[in-house]
């Protein structure tokens, strides 16, 4: 019984957290959100969709909020070969640590993400831009 209730109480503060996962990490410290915080989500999602795995896993709260916050990512072709190297270096900058690393607007990934797509497809970057 009692480890139930503690299982449970796991559970319900897991569940708690969960939300932290997606939040970039000077949010995390109390400073007000701002888009590159969205953009730091951005690269949680996109890691997680790429990869199946979180970009920080750990077994303990404190744990999991210090590698959110001091950690650099397992890169994601460490998790999956076949990931473009590209690919993997925007995601890896859109999870940078400090928002001046990452990219400063969704237009900056939107281009960034044409241009990993176009290569993908074996196309010029700069010709499927002026064609776009």
């Amino acid at each position: 019984m009692r480890g139930d209730i503690r299982g449970r109480r796991r559970h319900e503060l897991w569940h708690r957290c969960g939300n932290t996962a997606y939040l970039a990490p000077e949010t995390l410290l109390g400073a007000p959100p701002d888009p590159r915080s969205d953009l730091y989500s951005l690269g949680v999602v996109l890691y997680e969709l790429f990869t199946g795995k979180m970009p920080y896993e750990a077994t303990k709260i404190t744990d999991f909020l210090r590698a959110h916050l001091e950690t650099p990512p397992v890169p994601p072709r460490r998790r999956v070969k076949t990931l473009p190297r590209e690919l993997e270096m925007l995601i890896l900058r859109l999870l940078c640590k400090t928002p001046e690393a990452r990219f400063q607007s969704a237009a900056e990934v939107r281009r960034a993400l044409e241009e990993v797509l176009a290569q993908a497809a074996g196309l010029n970057p700069a010709e499927h831009r002026s064609a776009a």
